[in-house]
């Protein structure tokens, strides 16, 4: 029989399949040790937390007074009033009584929430597990602009557990909605509702005693697509005539994401201006004539719409037509005329149906102004053909002479004698000057004033004229020529002559007189 002992090689082998299995049985021990030994402490802190509960009964006004705040109370206070048996770890030594603590937070109105810090030095340095992580919140949506209504979900979370909440509502920098803490069963839905600027701030407390808070962002609610705010400011007011160019400026609400801008002239159709990205302002400059639209249609960011119309703006550029004229003559006058315009215009219209105007002056022509309603003007020529200017004749004043000397120029029969012809002319020559006049002479209208209606061409040369030899002449009725001598054949020594002319507007100017005296006929 062969008696081989075991190599170092197989020890070996051995020691570490022996190690191993060591390791795995150590590895599933362990667990249910320490499960054992959680089960045992876990007992111990609900005691203790049962105690507390029953201390702070009877010593009430030891509870916090506001949210979030805590009180504490020590294992010692605790088995000093009876309220609890003193605590001993799993090797039956009594836990640190003096370190070891209940605390009572106050998280809603009405209730409490208590955690334990149980320490027990002889058992590996046992210590409850305590809680420094704050729980988490999150607003979704954190942010949000609409005309609509806004669902706002807070959640929130915590490594451990979550005890209670609260959430506070601002509208437009105001306290709309305090939810006050409540126990914490699901997550809380805030709806928001009416037209304004939102905030909410979150609160939240964990099992741990931790308390968080969190302020979201803005949320903006709109009323919806509205046009009512869309403004049109103009230069000129609407439904009012004018000449001119028109400058509209548009303005639209702030929550507007974009608009367009169309205009249209009498009952024609809408044509397109511009579009806008945002509430910017904008402008139209109406130029033509005519009466003009303009229609503003706002969008939102959903893609809801609205429409409005600007009140019509009215241009006439044209001016009035002149119509028909009464009073109008030319045929002078010397009273006083007035002259009416019929005014005509298929824009703005007329300001009156009619313009008059009286004139009182030496005119011939004029003109009347006729206006529309836009102020555009249009000037009417008339006759008028007024002339209240008498007209004069040339003037002579009177002449004082001892000699003279009678001569013609055209040949005159019997000159002597006083049957000359009647166009002859008469030269009287005093000190070497010659005064003239002759009896067929063209005798023109003197106009004064610029306006002559001219002489008469039957009756507008009326003489009178007398001297010592004989009666008056012509007696300011008809054309008559002056003679030598009168009808006796007297040659006379002093002759008074004179002459008035009459124009065409029935002006009868003065007389004209040459008076010669002291003749002498050779």
């Amino acid at each position: 029989m062969n008696k081989r002992g075991f190599t170092l090689l197989e020890l070996l082998a051995t020691i570490i399949i022996l190690g191993l299995l060591t390791t795995i049985v150590i590895a599933g021990i362990l667990p249910l040790l320490n499960r054992g030994n959680n089960e045992y402490y876990t007992t111990q802190e609900e005691m203790l937390v049962l105690a507390a509960r029953d201390f702070f009964t009877d010593y009430r006004s030891r509870l916090p007074k506001e949210i979030g705040e805590t009180s504490t109370v020590t294992l010692k206070e605790l088995i000093d009033g009876k309220y609890i048996d003193p605590i001993k770890d799993r090797n039956d030594n009594d836990c640190d009584y003096e370190n070891s603590t209940v605390v009572v937070q106050k998280i809603t109105a009405k209730d409490y929430q208590y955690y334990v810090t149980l320490i027990c030095d002889n058992d590996n340095n046992y210590q409850s597990d305590t809680d420094d992580k704050k729980p988490n919140i999150v607003f979704n949506p954190n942010e949000k602009t609409t005309s609509g209504t806004i669902e706002v979900k807070m959640i929130i979370t915590d490594n451990k557990k979550v005890a209670s909440y609260r959430y506070v509502v601002e509208k437009d920098g105001s306290v709309i909605d305090d939810s006050d803490y409540q126990n914490y069963t699901t997550d809380p839905t805030i709806n928001l509702t009416e037209k304004g600027t939102y905030k909410i701030t979150g609160y939240a407390i964990d099992t741990g005693g931790n308390i968080r808070e969190k302020k979201s962002g803005t949320y903006e609610i709109y009323e919806g697509i509205s046009c009512e705010n869309v403004e049109f400011e103009s230069d000129v007011e609407p439904n009012t005539w004018t000449k001119e160019n028109i400058t509209v400026n548009i303005k639209v609400p702030s929550n507007t994401y974009r608009y367009e801008v169309e205009k249209k002239k009498d009952n024609g159709v809408y044509e397109k201006v511009n579009s806008y990205l945002g509430a910017i302002s904008s402008k139209v400059t109406l130029s033509e004539s005519g009466k003009h639209t303009i229609r503003v249609t706002l969008y939102d960011d959903s893609g809801d719409s609205c429409t409005k119309e600007s009140e019509i703006y009215y241009i006439d550029k044209v001016a009035p037509s002149c119509g028909s004229i009464t009073g109008a003559s030319t045929s002078w006058t010397n009273g006083n005329r007035n002259i009416t315009v019929n005014c005509n215009d298929t824009d703005s219209g007329c300001q009156t149906g009619s313009f008059s105007k009286n004139f009182t002056t030496d005119t011939k022509t004029s003109t009347i102004a006729i206006t529309d309603n836009a102020g555009n003007t249009k000037e009417c020529n008339v006759n008028v053909y007024i002339d209240k200017t008498p007209p004069l004749a040339p003037r002579i004043t009177k002449i004082g002479f001892t000699t003279a000397v009678k001569e013609h120029v055209n040949t005159c029969n019997n000159v002597g004698g006083g049957t000359g012809n009647a166009s002859c002319e008469i030269r009287i020559t005093i000190n070497n000057r010659s005064l003239y006049f002759e009896e067929n002479k063209s005798l023109s209208d003197n106009c004064s004033s610029g306006v002559c209606s001219g002489i008469k061409s039957s009756g507008g040369k009326q003489f009178y004229w007398q001297h010592n030899g004989g009666a008056s002449k012509c007696n300011w009725t008809t054309d008559c020529p002056l003679q030598g001598a009168g009808s006796s054949g007297i040659w006379p020594t002093w002759i008074d002559y004179r002459i008035r002319l009459v124009d065409n507007a029935g002006n009868v100017g003065p007389y004209t007189r040459m008076y010669f005296s002291s003749i002498y006929w050779p």
